[in-house]
C-alpha cells in the first residue's frame, strides 16, 4: 500500500493504552483539509512547499500550512478505480519530478520540472498499484495487486511487466536506492532485497510478521515496519527490535535524522523515537482515525495524514486551546479489522473515571468473553478479541460486543470469518 521515498539522501495485543495529560511544548494539532476529500494517502514537503494525495486528486500548497492546498490534478472520471495510492518525487540538478500510481493501472506524472503540472499515466497490467519507486528520473518500478514487478525506463511514459513476482499474498512496500539495489515488503510475511535491478530477490531481516513500509534516510540508515516488527538498517545489516503494537500494524515510518523518527497507524496512534528506532514513546494525536502517512521537515515540524480527511500538524503549541485533552464523552468504536480472522482490535473512549465492562456475546445473546472488567481513568483504550482464546472451535458468524461505563451502554456487531 505504501512506500517511503529515497529522496532525503538526494537533497496485536495491547489491552490498555493510556493517554497522558498533554503538557509538552510541542504537540499534534488538527488542520483543515481541502474541501470534499475523504481519505488522504500521502503528504510530501520541500521546505514550505507541500503536495497531498487524497482520493483521486493531487493537491499543492506553496506555503503550507499558511496557504491551503489547491487541487492541481484529478484522475479522469471514466477510470473504473480513480483513486491514487502512492506518490514519489525526484530532485535532480535543482529540478523536481513526480509520479503517482493507483488503480486500475492508472496514475499520473509531472510534465514539467516543478511537479506542478501533471498528466495521465498508464502503467502496465490490469491491477491496482500501491507501490512506486524511482531511483532516477528515467527508471522507475511499481507493484500492485498482481504482485509482479513493473518497470519504466523512460520516466513513466511506457511501462512493462518484468515477469518477476515479488510476493504470494500482497506487496505493500517497494523502494529502490539506485537502479540495482531495492527492497520489497509484503504479506506472508515478506521482506526481500534485490541487487540486480529486480531480476532476482532474496529474503533479508529477522521478521516474524507482514511488512508494510520501508524508509531510508541515506544509504547507511534505513527502517522497515509492519504488523509485528521494526527492523533497523545499520552497518550494512538489518536488526530487529521489539515493537510496541499499534493495534494491527504500523502503516508509515519516517526519520528526519539518524535519531528522531515517527511511525503511525490505526486508531490515530503515533509513536516517536529519539534513539534511531530502538525505543519508542506514544504521543497524543487527539484522533482515533487511521493514519496513512507521516512526514517531517525537522524534529519540531511534521505532518500526519489519514482517513476521514485527517491532517495533523506537529508544531509548537502557542494556545491552550490547541492542546489535545482527554476525551469528554464515552464512545465505542467499530472493531478493526471487520470481518476478522484470527483476531480484531476494539477501541473505546472513557470520558470520566468509571467502572468499565466490555463483553462479547454470540448471536443467541450468550456471554462468551469478558475483555474488560475494572475501573478506568479517562482516556482512549484498546483491547484485542481472539475467539479461539474464549471459545472451543469458534464458529464463523456474527458476534456482538458491548461497553458499559456508568450510565453509558453501547453495543456493536462484528463478524468472525474462518
Amino acid at each position: 500500500m505504501k512506500i517511503k521515498k529515497f529522496f532525503l539522501f538526494l537533497i496485536l495485543h495491547s489491552s490498555f493504552l493510556t493517554v497522558n495529560c498533554f503538557s509538552q511544548q510541542y504537540g499534534w494539532v488538527p488542520l483543515d483539509p481541502p474541501e470534499n476529500v475523504r481519505s488522504i494517502k500521502r503528504i510530501y514537503l520541500e521546505g514550505n512547499k507541500a503536495w497531498l494525495v487524497a482520493d483521486s486528486s493531487i493537491f499543492y500548497s506553496p506555503n503550507y500550512p499558511a496557504v491551503q492546498f489547491a487541487r492541481i490534478y484529478s484522475t479522469p472520471a471514466n477510470w473504473s478505480n480513480p483513486n491514487l495510492n502512492d506518490i514519489v518525487f525526484r530532485n535532480e540538478n535543482g529540478k523536481r519530478y513526480g509520479w503517482a500510481a493507483g488503480g486500475v493501472s492508472f496514475g499520473a506524472r509531472s510534465v514539467d520540472d516543478s511537479a506542478l503540472v501533471w498528466t495521465d499515466m498508464y502503467l502496465s497490467g490490469d491491477q491496482t498499484y500501491g507501490c512506486i519507486s524511482f531511483p532516477n528520473r528515467q527508471i522507475g518500478f511499481g507493484c500492485g495487486t498482481d504482485k509482479y514487478l513493473h518497470k519504466t525506463i523512460n520516466g513513466g511514459i511506457d511501462w512493462f511487466d518484468t515477469g518477476v513476482k515479488l510476493g504470494v499474498s500482497s506487496v505493500d512496500g517497494l523502494i529502490f536506492l539506485d537502479t540495482l539495489i531495492g527492497y520489497s515488503a509484503g504479506a506472508s510475511p515478506s521482506f526481500k532485497k534485490t541487487t540486480d535491478g529486480g531480476l532476482t530477490w532474496f529474503n533479508v531481516g529477522n521478521i516474524t510478521g507482514n511488512m508494510i513500509d520501508i524508509y531510508f534516510l541515506d544509504e547507511s540508515h534505513g527502517w522497515a515496519v509492519g504488523a509485528s516488527d521494526i527492523i533497523i538498517y545499520r552497518n550494512a545489516t538489518w536488526s530487529r527490535v521489539e515493537n510496541t503494537p499499534m493495534g494491527t500494524a504500523d502503516y508509515s515510518i519516517f526519520f528526519v535524522d539518524q535519531n528522531n523518527g515517527w511511525r503511525v497507524g490505526p486508531w490515530g496512534k503515533i509513536f516517536n523515537s529519539s534513539d534511531g528506532g530502538f525505543t519508542w514513546n506514544e504521543e497524543t494525536s487527539g484522533t482515533t482515525k487511521t493514519l496513512h502517512d507521516v512526514f517531517f521537515t525537522s524534529p519540531t515540524n511534521g505532518f500526519a495524514v489519514g482517513f476521514d480527511s485527517t491532517i495533523l500538524h506537529y508544531t509548537q503549541l502557542t494556545d491552550v486551546k490547541e492542546q489535545p485533552t482527554y476525551p469528554t464523552a464515552f464512545k465505542l468504536e467499530q472493531n478493526y479489522p471487520n470481518p476478522f480472522n484470527p483476531s480484531t482490535s476494539i477501541q473505546y473512549a472513557i470520558g470520566s473515571r468509571q467502572f468499565v465492562q466490555l463483553k462479547v456475546y454470540d448471536i443467541l445473546g450468550n456471554e462468551i468473553a469478558t475483555l474488560v472488567d475494572e475501573e478506568k481513568e479517562p482516556g482512549i483504550c484498546e483491547t484485542e478479541f481472539n475467539p479461539a482464546s474464549s471459545i472451543k472451535n469458534p464458529a464463523s458468524g456474527i458476534y456482538f460486543y458491548q461497553l458499559r461505563a456508568g450510565d453509558y451502554v453501547q453495543t456493536k456487531k462484528m463478524i468472525f470469518m474462518k
